[in-house]
């Protein structure tokens, strides 16, 4: 997106990231995704001059699907879901450990070293989650 920054127009491109003001300046509304156990925040964006408007868009991924899958062999999420009271629906054959929880940062330590980016309005907690 073309955007003005430092007095001048530049490009900005970003991955993993959301603006957090509108052309005003204004905090806008932005969703900061979690995992499928530790749930999400929509917060209000925040000026920052040194970010370049920008927040992490999400807990990001603390382990590869690969490793996650070979550190935990036999590990039954579906199960462990269960004994935290959420619903795992998935098919026959698919693999939703990749997804867990154990395989993303922490998403309170992301708000919290965010958090002159971003005020969390609301946090979501999952109730179930389909994978397909």
């Amino acid at each position: 997106a073309v955007e003005k920054h430092f007095g001048r127009e530049v490009v900005v491109h970003r991955k993993g990231a959301v603006k957090t003001v509108n052309a005003n300046g204004d905090g806008v509304l932005v969703t900061i995704p979690g995992s499928m156990q530790t749930g999400s925040y929509i917060g209000r964006g925040k000026p920052s001059v040194i970010a370049l408007d920008t927040c992490a868009h999400g807990a990001g991924r603390k382990l590869g699907r690969n490793a996650v899958r070979r550190a935990h062999v036999g590990v039954d999420i579906a199960a462990e879901m269960a004994a935290e009271g959420l619903i795992l629906v998935c098919p026959p054959g698919s693999d939703a450990l990749d997804e867990a929880g154990r395989a993303y940062k922490d998403i309170e330590e992301v708000m919290s070293f965010q958090s002159d980016l971003v005020d969390p309005v609301v946090k979501l907690r999952p109730l179930g989650v389909v994978k397909g």
